[in-house]
């Protein structure tokens, strides 16, 4: 309530913008870092809202992953980014000379996709 409504309303649409970067840490902290960023609007959204906008945030590969998963229990959208991040390392160890090792495809969580 201390800023003013143009002020909250650009915090949100830049929040809500954002998209993954690697660069920027796992999917997890990212989610983290999205999640307490989101506290803070007014009017609040709903557990819900906040982790189906995260996770609209994250490439389409993970959002189909993801596609399954409760959005209203953050615990659990946060233990699956977690799973994905693990998935991802594991991949990329496995395949060090191929040009997409950090990246999951979608034919690798759902074969004949």
């Amino acid at each position: 309530q201390f800023y003013s409504i143009p002020a909250r309303v650009a915090y949100k649409n830049q929040w809500s913008n954002r998209r993954y970067q690697k660069s920027d840490g796992s999917m997890q902290e990212i989610f983290y870092s999205q999640l307490h960023k989101a506290k803070f609007f007014e009017p609040p959204l709903s557990d819900y809202e906040i982790n189906f906008s995260i996770i609209q945030q994250m490439p389409a590969t993970i959002q189909v992953a993801m596609a399954t998963v409760n959005y209203s229990e953050t615990k659990l959208v946060a233990q699956g980014l977690a799973q994905l991040d693990i998935a991802q390392n594991k991949f990329k160890v496995d395949n060090p000379n191929t040009r997409v090792a950090n990246q999951i495809q979608v034919e690798d969580v759902f074969p004949g996709y």
